[in-house]
């Protein structure tokens, strides 16, 4: 895969930069001949390409990528969390560089980290801001919740009653994390069809911990599959359900008309699939597939109903890749039957709304953060996951 050009737009310059032309991720118009003005990192003026011009680019610009849900700290030195980094004393391992510089390499400007138990990606996201790290910006849920005895504590801290949550979020906003990350199922089985771990907590705790990050100002992520788990993180009033696999009409239709949006997480179980051999057996391999595909199903029932959604790769489980992921996610998508223009909107603006930065990511507007891709054809009518970036821009 080719490499593309990296612009680097420095916070204390100025710039006057032309384009051939910038595209429109909702409408999927093209605006042509622009002028961008940048300043502190931001577009701040676009016009016509009539002004004295500090450098053209002779490229189709878009929003940059978001990756609704991705985990920096899993997986590093053979391990499933940070613990050895963090005893080193590391600030920002050297992995997890490596992992920021590859996401902006397949142009994902965002990410929200779905959490790790030892504050890596907090770590991270200071780093980035900092700009002591170069890396798309980070929104990171520092530890997530779990529950006492159940699934999830290699992602975070398990709880037990809400004199704990209510601890765990007092500490969270003093971390000045960016959403909460809760886990309120298990995992969905690959030996039997339909069947997920079971679900943690009991709806009194689930609205008290929603309302108790409203207060704090924080949106809530859920990680929920099978249809009571999903159902309980709605009517809790989660932002939003992460993986929600197995979930149901009536559950979609509930998600459409509240505004909760889904982050399907279809790569972690596709990936599966093609990892599964000989060893694995028929019925595993049967009910991965059907898993998946199921979810694509899904999938497209949620776009036609209007469900918001997110593209999101849970990068850092196993067989998915950080950055590289995301351009599988987007083929998923394709498979499922969503045409390109959806899928453009789910991944820039879409996104940005998922992880609550819509203010400043996911349309190329005044006031928006410069990080943008770029591409000599124009794209949007083209399935995202077929093409590459010629041209990767973000502030340093």
């Amino acid at each position: 895969m080719k490499k593309p050009v990296f612009l680097k737009l420095e916070r204390d310059r100025k710039y006057l930069i032309g384009a051939r032309g910038i595209v429109d991720v909702r409408t999927g118009q093209v605006e042509e001949n622009v002028c961008l003005a940048v300043e502190g990192g931001r577009i701040r003026w676009m016009g016509p390409a009539d002004s004295e011009l500090e450098f053209y680019l002779p490229y189709y610009l878009t929003p940059g990528f978001v990756d609704c849900h991705v985990h920096l700290g899993l997986g590093l030195d053979g391990e499933k969390d940070g613990l050895r980094v963090v005893e080193r004393g590391e600030r920002v391992p050297v992995e997890v560089r490596k992992r920021l510089k590859t996401c902006l390499h397949h142009g994902v400007v965002l990410i929200r980290d779905g959490g790790d138990k030892y504050g890596v990606a907090l770590r991270a996201r200071t780093a980035v801001a900092d700009r002591m790290v170069e890396g798309p910006e980070t929104v990171s849920t520092g530890f997530a919740l779990c529950k006492m005895g159940g699934y999830g504590s290699f992602l975070g801290r398990p709880v037990s009653g809400v004199k704990e949550i209510e601890d765990a979020l007092e500490q969270l906003a003093d971390l000045k994390v960016g959403q909460v990350k809760v886990i309120i199922s298990g995992i969905v089985s690959f030996r039997n069809f339909g069947e997920v771990g079971k679900i943690q907590f009991t709806s009194e705790e689930l609205e008290f911990l929603v309302e108790a990050a409203r207060v704090r100002g924080l949106k809530v992520m859920a990680h929920a599959s099978g249809r009571e788990a999903v159902m309980l993180a709605v009517r809790a009033g989660v932002h939003s359900v992460e993986h929600g696999y197995f979930v149901e009409e009536d559950t979609l239709e509930e998600m459409a008309e509240r505004g909760t949006a889904w982050v399907p997480t279809v790569i972690p179980v596709f990936a599966a699939l093609q990892r599964a051999d000989e060893s694995s057996g028929t019925v595993v391999k049967n009910v991965v597939e059907k898993t998946y595909r199921k979810q694509l199903e899904t999938i497209r029932r949620a776009a036609a109903l209007g469900v918001k959604m997110g593209i999101g790769t849970d990068a850092g489980a196993v067989g998915v890749g950080h950055g590289e992921a995301f351009r599988r996610e987007m083929a998923l998508y394709h498979e499922a039957g969503l045409t390109p223009r959806q899928i453009w909107e789910m991944a820039t603006l879409g996104g940005a709304e998922v992880v609550g930065a819509e203010q400043d990511y996911g349309t190329l507007t005044p006031g928006k953060v410069a990080a943008f891709l770029g591409f000599r054809e124009n794209p949007i009518w083209k399935p995202p996951h077929l093409l590459q970036p010629d041209l990767v821009a973000y502030p340093v």
